[in-house]
């Protein structure tokens, strides 16, 4: 039997394996793949006739201590190997250790959810410096599917440091936690690494039990740690003015309370599609929720996409935000969609004009035109909107702003369109009632032309007689 708390056991017929700090990622046979979700793995294993061929995955390898095997082999930065051999048993340790125990960095991302571009952005960014490990403040997917989990994990693979997650509501949509912790482990553990003490809080229902807050006095009454860094999803406020996408204010008071009063230095906290860096009752809480999922501020207001360095030194806890840009969002694209926006406004503007022009004239002529002119009205209207974020979009773009711009000359582009299909309508159909009116004196035409002949014709058969 392996077994890894909380989610998998499997039966194996001559060995017993329990691991603890890590989850079951894979059986096969006599190869056992297990993923880390502390810094500390502990395996007792006992086997009987065969030997068994361990893979341990997310933790750093060049920070490594481990006991209980004669020799490992690193497979990658964040991934070893060893054998266990037969009629063995043993208890093996497995941790991650700060080369300077007081002095390391890390890297916290967070609401990646529905931007794979940003994201992978994000991770080549990480890989291209050295830190101790990545926190990830959850909304990791966009609605919880087994799939999803799967995709989120394949893409964080060849992250070159662990990855430590805090479960976000949108892990919970379609299930419960099952999925969360089949792939990411306990939703609520701590760890330390150097200097600090870390607590992975799960509040991603919007409450925080009794239950937690007796496991996080616990935990941190003994440690015997300098700083006390706490993570979790759901922060106890809203940057934004009028906005409460937060904990409620009862929850959000204890909170801060209980953060205040345990001495705890930083929070880290996602949800709100933005940066913010607040100090609550002498606590320091970071709002890092910007790694590809659509933003809820404007950018001067923190709306922007990023990813949040953490430096500790002794004592001294101090931050920098990492601006990101996006694929989606460069300034080539965002000229480009700006430019477009531009022609789709004046060739509609430069519409508007001819297509009233029309509809005068046949009201000239008697044309009973009320409707179509009010058409014409909302589509001005429409027009106008298009124009007002077009304006926007010039602004933004001139500010070095390439995500809003985008944004702002997309929603111009589209107010255009709407307008231009609303004037073709109007035009379309007055070019038919003016095709009517025309037909009118060509009628009349007609008619004189076959009285003429036919008088003509009668003239001359009278001629004819009297002759």
């Amino acid at each position: 039997m392996v077994s890894a708390p909380p989610v998998k056991e499997v039966d194996l017929p001559d060995a017993d394996i329990v691991v603890e700090g890590a989850i079951i990622t894979n059986v096969d046979e006599t190869d056992i793949t297990i993923r880390a979700y502390s810094n500390v793995v502990e395996i007792d294993a006992s086997v009987t006739d065969r030997e068994y061929t361990f893979t341990v995955r997310n933790v750093r390898v060049d920070g490594l201590d481990v006991e209980g095997v004669q020799e490992y082999v690193p497979v990658s930065s964040t991934s070893i190997s060893f054998v266990v051999a037969p009629a063995t048993t043993t208890s093996i340790k497995i941790w991650n250790t700060a080369p300077d125990t007081d002095s390391f960095k890390f890297v916290v991302v967070g609401d990646n959810r529905d931007g794979p571009e940003t994201f992978t952005t994000i991770l080549e960014e990480i890989n291209a410096d050295s830190y101790a490990f990545c926190i990830n403040t959850g909304d990791i997917i966009s609605s919880g599917r087994r799939d999803q989990f799967q995709e989120f994990m394949d893409m964080v693979d060849d992250l070159a440091i662990p990855l430590y997650v805090s479960i976000g509501n949108h892990e919970l949509y379609n299930n419960s936690p099952e999925h969360a912790m089949e792939f990411l482990g306990e939703v609520n553990y701590s760890f330390e690494y150097g200097n600090t003490l870390f607590v992975i809080l799960d509040d991603s229902d919007y409450t925080i039990s009794d239950g937690q807050y007796e496991w996080m006095d616990g935990v941190i009454a003994s440690t015997t740690k300098e700083n006390i860094i706490v993570s979790a999803h759901i922060p106890p406020y809203d940057p934004r003015e009028g906005e409460d996408h937060c904990l409620n204010e009862a929850d959000a008071l204890r909170f801060e309370t209980f953060m205040a009063d345990h001495d705890v230095d930083l929070v880290l906290a996602g949800h709100i599609h933005m940066y913010d860096h607040t100090v609550i009752k002498g606590v320091d809480y970071i709002v890092t929720a910007g790694a590809g999922a659509p933003l809820y501020a404007d950018e001067e207001e923190g709306g922007f996409f990023h990813y949040t360095v953490v430096s500790v030194e002794g004592h001294e806890i101090t931050h920098e935000v990492v601006k990101v840009t996006s694929p989606l969002y460069t300034m080539e694209r965002a000229s480009n969609r700006l430019t477009e926006a531009e022609e789709m406004y004046n060739t509609t503007h430069e519409d508007l004009h001819k297509t009233r022009q029309l509809c005068e004239t046949l009201e000239e002529k008697g044309r009973d035109m009320d409707a179509y002119f009010s058409m014409l009205e909302n589509a001005e209207e429409t027009l106008g909107d298009a124009h007002e974020n077009l304006e926007l979009a010039r602004t933004k773009y001139a500010n070095e702003y390439y995500r809003e711009t985008y944004t702002t000359a997309n929603a111009a582009h589209s107010y255009a369109h709407q307008a231009n299909v609303m004037i073709d309508s109007v035009y379309e159909e007055a070019v038919e009632l003016s095709m009517e009116d025309d037909s009118f004196p060509m009628v009349y035409v007609g008619l004189i032309v076959i009285i003429v002949v036919f008088g003509a014709i009668v003239v001359a058969m009278l001629r004819k007689r009297g002759n």
